[in-house]
């Protein structure tokens, strides 16, 4: 299993989102209230970030994704942005890329935990 690359830039704070997982099912009664119930204890967090990159570092992204992830497919280990733990994650979807001018590029990130 491969590894985040460390020469990427940390998350940026205001962009960083983490779901806790949704791990119960609701169903709607007739009269009263939903009736709630666990459906598993093996949820899926997600986690959504961004980093500012050089094109350099876009291209290497790229790569990271295509090549070593196999388009997203394959987990890799990485840092909790949140915690410092590491964790293995995979990509929920390709990577997205804005640019922001004087080289310079914004890259959304969306990964699950895998438990």
């Amino acid at each position: 299993m491969t590894t985040w690359p460390t020469t990427f830039p940390c998350a940026l704070l205001s962009n960083y989102n983490e779901t806790i997982p949704d791990t119960t099912i609701r169903s709607e009664m007739d009269q009263g209230p939903a009736k709630v119930r666990r459906i598993t204890s093996a949820g899926v967090p997600m986690i959504s970030f961004s980093m500012i990159l050089t094109g350099a570092l876009l291209s290497d992204l790229e790569t990271f994704y295509l090549d070593t992830c196999a388009s997203g497919s394959l987990p890799f280990t990485m840092d909790h942005p949140r915690t410092g733990d590491s964790i293995t994650v995979r990509f929920r979807s390709p990577p997205q890329f804005s640019p922001l001018g004087g080289g310079k590029f914004s890259a959304g990130v969306s990964l699950e935990v895998i438990p």
